[in-house]
């Protein structure tokens, strides 16, 4: 696909300089560490590991949403997004392949945290839908991020954006947290943010919860709506050439 073959040199180009440095992985591992800890030292293991679970779900929307923007408006302060702009390339392949970059970079922790479920009894025949739901939070995230970059020029300002962003979509709601412990009367609200749907089908696909088969189609449905929400953001409504 000519879409794939032009967005990957791109990723590559972009994902080598921060895999080389392995001090930003652990910067990223600071927050969900310290959630895990403390869950684990307040509600005992089974807490703890619904930390580790929603740590999945974080790495994967926030590589989008918070370090995509950052890597986008860094590249057109510094006239290297002119070039791609000159290239043959349009702005679906620049998109993706600035994702891709986040997701690489992000990926060794994702690896690490799977890895620790799977030693802990997590079934390996469990790892190709949660495999799914991080790759659909991932998109959902980076194609908010690429539009929310495209339209914040300051690099000061994106930084600023982007991890307000990452707290909204991943503190607040039931991420590192069940869904069960919301009020029922408020868990409906919970379950319109797209990462709430996350969380809850990487806990069910884990077995950490029990659900109706109606409400995992639900979960898939919001997650498939918001993924092609801002597909069509960035094909209508980011600003590829500068104005």
């Amino acid at each position: 696909m000519r879409v794939l073959r032009q967005a990957f040199p791109i990723a590559i180009m972009l994902a080598l300089p921060t895999l080389r440095h392995p001090l930003w992985h652990l910067t990223l591992s600071i927050i969900p560490a310290s959630y895990f800890l403390i869950f684990t030292l307040m509600g005992g293991p089974e807490l703890g590991r619904q930390a580790l679970l929603g740590a999945l779900v974080v790495f994967a929307v926030n590589a989008g949403i918070v370090s995509l923007p950052q890597l986008i408006v860094g590249l057109r302060y510094r006239r290297m997004q002119e070039m791609f702009v000159a290239s043959p390339i349009g702005p679906v392949p620049y998109a993706l392949g600035t994702a891709i970059s986040r997701l690489l970079y992000v990926l060794p922790l994702i690896v690490l945290v799977l890895a620790l479920l799977v030693l802990t009894g997590l079934p390996v025949g469990k790892l190709p839908p949660i495999l799914a739901v991080l790759f659909v939070t991932w998109l959902i995230g980076s194609m908010l991020g690429f539009t929310v970059a495209t339209y914040v020029r300051n690099p000061m300002h994106i930084s600023a954006v982007s991890n307000l962003l990452g707290l909204l979509l991943t503190l607040i709601p039931p991420v590192y947290y069940p869904l069960s412990l919301v009020p029922k009367s408020v868990q409906w609200l919970a379950l319109l943010v797209p990462t709430t749907n996350a969380a809850q089908l990487v806990r069910i696909y884990v077995g950490a919860v029990r659900v109706k088969a109606g409400s995992l189609a639900l979960s898939w449905a919001v997650l498939g709506a918001y993924a092609a929400l801002f597909l069509l953001l960035v094909a209508t409504r980011a600003r590829w050439h500068e104005p």
